[in-house]
């Protein structure tokens, strides 16, 4: 799961972006989350954040090709369990 750091147009204290991850965590806490911020932005991240995402993505400086890199192998970890049920013997 992609989360942007800047949910909402008003929100200046990320408590769109907090919430859901908070809630993505509630219900599940091996899906892997990935947080999108600007680098400018790290400090306003709070600990409690960062304890609850796995991965980083700097919007500005990742290039496409690194972040595909970084999401693909965690969206196949995620998808094999499901993938097996479907799987004819």
């Amino acid at each position: 799961m992609l989360v942007d750091w800047n949910l909402g147009e008003d929100d200046k204290e990320h408590e769109r972006a907090s919430s859901l991850i908070r809630f993505l965590r509630s219900r599940n806490d091996k899906i892997p989350i990935f947080l999108m911020a600007e680098r400018n932005e790290g400090s306003a991240i709070t600990v409690e954040t960062m304890e609850q995402v796995d991965e980083f993505i700097w919007t500005l400086e990742d290039t496409a090709a690194f972040v595909s890199g970084r999401v693909l192998p965690r969206s196949g970890v995620m998808a094999r369990p499901c993938c097996r049920r479907w799987r004819r013997p």
